[in-house]
């Protein structure tokens, strides 16, 4: 039985409850009006784990009909295998609330309408609301996130890969491919000094070495996508560098046309490749004390010469050692080009290996 007396109660008119009621009810459409203005999804629940609140993001995120999350235990929006964590940890949050911001090291995920899960940043802040003390959880939807950071972590990767790969390839280059040149150089000076019995033996040491640096190079290729793409003329001017340390003098080099622009890709590799061996011929027989490189592009073809004015060539009845004019003639034939070996005027020896470009 109440003790109140009936002076103590107090009995609005009912215009002035009716103005109270609308206050209320504006004041909880705006309340709404704000959350539902958030780009990220709100959801109110009180101590018990009861949302009593959730915005249309929040709605349209995890794919819930407008208002059908009210009453609904919080719990409905945790995946089912956290959920016996998540009553724990909410509980011991509303026993000490306090605002926690969002952390994106956090692997958390919420549970859609149709059972499936994305990847969520949780945000939490005690909050009065309707007189009682509620916890305000703000949801933002992750995946983009998490997207943009595996592909972050992926080209992170493949610029450690391509470094690593330019690293050995550049290895390749400047220490093994010289070594091998100068090893081969070596065993020709031996041939030229030695019977005619194992002077054919020496020749095909030399042409084995020629071979694979022919094979490191189109490694290198493979490793950092050809010395072509970094131009044809840096690498033809690093070729005579590593010439100049042999020969004593610096050979001359020209070009005529769009070199680097048209010499790409595997084209430009076989070019260098190409080169470095008529270079390597010139140096081991030749005897020259004047070489000169040229590489020109017409629109069709690709044209490369090089002219020394060493001894010459051999007689024409005199076998020349080696499969390394053979090789040049082979590959030219191969690209819809041709090779030639020829004296040139003056004295030494010219030759002219030409590809198609297409």
């Amino acid at each position: 039985m109440s003790t109140e007396s009936p002076a103590d109660i107090v009995v609005l008119p009912d215009d002035l409850r009716a103005t109270l009621a609308d206050r209320i009810s504006q004041e909880l459409a705006t309340q709404r009006q704000l959350l539902d203005n958030s780009p990220d999804g709100v959801v109110l629940c009180d101590a018990d784990g009861t949302i009593v609140l959730a915005n249309r993001r929040l709605e349209e995120l995890l794919g819930y009909t407008e208002g059908s999350l009210i009453g609904e235990p919080l719990e409905l929006l945790i995946p089912e295998d956290r959920r016996g964590v998540h009553e724990r940890d909410r509980r011991q949050y509303q026993a000490e609330p306090r605002v926690r911001a969002m952390a994106p090291a956090m692997q958390l995920a919420a549970r859609c309408a149709d059972g499936t899960e994305i990847a969520v940043e949780i945000a939490l802040a005690p909050l009065a609301f309707e007189g009682r003390t509620v916890t305000m959880a703000t949801v933002r939807d992750a995946r983009e996130r998490i997207r943009h950071l595996a592909q972050l972590h992926a080209a992170q990767q493949r610029i450690a890969l391509a470094e690593e790969r330019e690293r050995i390839a550049r290895d390749l280059h400047d220490i093994v491919i010289q070594r091998l040149f100068a090893t081969g150089m070596s065993i020709q000076a031996v041939a030229m000094r030695s019977s005619d019995a194992l002077r054919p033996r020496l020749d095909d040491a030399v042409d084995a070495i020629d071979e694979a640096i022919r094979d490191i190079r189109s490694s290198i290729f493979q490793l950092s996508h050809g010395s072509a793409r970094q131009g044809v003329r840096a690498g033809l001017f690093d070729l005579a560098a590593e010439a100049e340390r042999l020969v004593g003098f610096v050979p001359r080099v020209h070009f005529d046309g769009p070199v680097d622009s048209q010499l790409d890709g595997e084209l430009g590799t076989e070019v260098l490749s190409v080169v470095r061996e008529l270079v390597s011929n010139a140096v081991r027989h030749a005897q020259a004390t004047d070489l000169h490189i040229e590489v020109s592009v017409d629109g069709a073809r690709v044209r490369c010469c090089v002219e020394d004015n060493g001894v010459g060539l051999p007689p024409a009845d005199q076998p020349r050692a080696g499969r390394g004019l053979a090789n040049l003639a082979e590959r030219a034939k191969r690209r819809g080009g041709t090779f030639c070996l020829d004296p040139r005027p003056g004295g030494g020896a010219r030759a002219v290996w030409t590809a198609e470009l297409n």
